[in-house]
């Protein structure tokens, strides 16, 4: 049973301090994150040597997306599936994934054993929740939740009992910014799916459980309010709080990605879903949000939690690069390569599987009639990993994927390998 308090109660700090949460978390974060490197430096090797034998098909992926549902409880303003461009506001069903087909997916992964990213979607709407903790339950396989947090409470027993388990909560500010942005009561919803989590993992294990926030900088960012959920992060016992530049594409961009989808990859009925990461950026204060995140990385300096990152990392921190990175969208700050091809399959709702997390072409396969690893490997699979080895996609510049994927090999040896590939250019898909 989750204890929910009285809307005119102070909010409750359920942080331990920045040394109790270090020591109480640390040890998880250190062992998970020693893991995760281990398992990008095999991948890292194995995709050279294969690249260097001409070889397009990578090794098991590292990391593994899985969107078990499109529903949401929330209708977060910048979201690219149901805010305000929302791709998913057309009135059709949500998908969800066959637990039947979930769970093949789940047995055939821990053979490889790659970190799996449970995503939405809000992952706690999915109708089959409780299948999904029950097969987690009783796997090996290590499981981050990207989660909104309002809809744990009820699940904060079974997701204590998880093997090693980590949750990114997005909290976009204090209540009053959080809500304007997601919606009134979300902020004391997530707050009430925190506490109900890190009561059940204390009483099952005695630590706490491993929570990463993140709050998305965009045009409906209030500067003022970056301090203040820096606060709430140590409040609420956040190892980590990432600010994450909001991801998005430009409408030129989006129509030449058509464009290219139609001539190499023969897809001629696009989703278009990148329409719903266009956004008004030009409208974010960079000068304001910049000073303001140049200020909240100096509590850096106490080397206690929470630790703050911003995501992408840009050259500096300051005016001109927020600038440059909302308003100049050709320019990637070095990036000359994206190797999510290579390494994180995104498993949709539906059973498709994509490379290119956030917008649904080209598709590899579809779990629903093959494997996963049979999907990686598919003749279009291979034609996207030897397109995004000449150059990026047009779609590419504000991607996730482009940025996330330049630290994935510490040595820098797959990025350098402008002429090593031996095999012949794969030729542009004839349409069906």
């Amino acid at each position: 049973m989750v204890a929910h308090h009285r809307k005119d109660t102070p909010a409750t700090d359920l942080s331990m301090g920045g040394l109790g949460t270090l020591l109480n978390t640390g040890w998880h974060a250190l062992f998970g994150g020693w893991a995760h490197w281990r398992r990008n430096r095999r991948w890292a090797r194995a995709t050279l040597r294969n690249l260097k034998a001409g070889i397009l098909t990578p090794p098991p992926p590292p990391l593994v997306q899985i969107l078990p549902t499109e529903r949401c409880n929330l209708r977060c303003k910048m979201c690219n599936q149901w805010g305000l461009k929302g791709i998913y506001l057309n009135g059709r069903q949500p998908a969800e994934l066959d637990p039947a087909v979930l769970a093949r997916v789940l047995g055939e992964l821990s053979a490889s054993d790659p970190v799996v990213n449970i995503h939405g979607g809000e992952p706690f709407a999915y109708g089959a929740i409780d299948d999904l903790m029950t097969m987690l339950a009783t796997s090996p396989l290590d499981v981050l939740f990207t989660t909104n947090g309002t809809l744990m409470g009820p699940h904060a027993e079974a997701l204590a009992r998880l093997r090693r388990a980590a949750f990114l909560i997005s909290v976009d500010g204090p209540e009053a910014s959080h809500d304007k942005i997601r919606g009134p009561g979300a902020f004391r919803a997530m707050e009430d799916g925190v506490r109900a989590l890190v009561q059940a993992t204390r009483q099952r294990s005695g630590r706490r459980p491993l929570m990463l926030m993140n709050c998305t900088v965009s045009e409906f960012t209030s500067p003022e309010h970056i301090e203040a959920t820096y606060q709430v992060a140590r409040r609420l016992g956040f190892l980590y709080v990432n600010f994450t530049l909001r991801w998005f594409v430009t409408e030129a961009a989006g129509h030449a990605f058509d464009v290219q989808l139609a001539r190499d990859f023969g897809v001629t009925a696009p989703s278009r879903t990148w329409q719903g990461f266009v956004g008004e950026v030009g409208s974010v204060p960079a000068t304001a949000i910049a000073t303001a995140l140049s200020r909240v990385l100096r509590h850096n300096l106490r080397m206690l939690p929470p630790f703050v990152r911003v995501t992408p990392r840009l050259p500096r921190v300051d005016a001109a690069n927020l600038r440059r990175y909302f308003d100049d969208y050709p320019h990637t700050f070095g990036r000359k390569r994206c190797l999510y091809p290579f390494y994180a399959p995104r498993i949709h709702a539906n059973g498709d599987v994509v490379y290119c997390w956030g917008f649904r072409d080209p598709v590899v396969g579809n779990v629903n009639h093959a494997t996963l690893a049979q999907a990686c490997a598919s003749p279009t699979a291979d034609r996207l990993r030897r397109v995004c080895l000449d150059g990026l996609l047009p779609v590419c510049s504000r991607c996730c994927g482009l940025f996330l994927a330049y630290p994935l090999d510490p040595s820098g040896s797959v990025w350098k390998i402008p002429a090593v590939l031996t095999a012949p250019p794969v030729p542009s898909a004839s349409p069906p």
